[in-house]
């Protein structure tokens, strides 16, 4: 059964990132703008890592919340 929590951004272990492809960053700013309006409305998905939590999809939606200053995802 998945459970939808909020953690806190510093206990979710990012790993290593993809290669960025052309035109992400203008992406990301304008997903960082969204977040900043309304939240994020899709959770991540992470697994449990020991006391923290290893993400596994919503790289993206984790370096946009980063950016808007939130200190935690669902």
């Amino acid at each position: 059964m998945q459970e939808i929590l909020s953690i806190a951004i510093n206990k979710i272990e990012v790993g290593p990132h993809r290669q960025r492809s052309e035109g992400e960053d203008e992406e990301l700013q304008e997903l960082t703008a969204s977040i900043r309006r309304v939240g994020v409305l899709v959770p991540v998905i992470v697994v449990p890592k020991d006391d923290r939590f290893l993400l596994v999809a919503g790289h993206r939606r984790i370096a946009a919340a980063t950016a808007a200053a939130l200190a935690e995802v669902p």
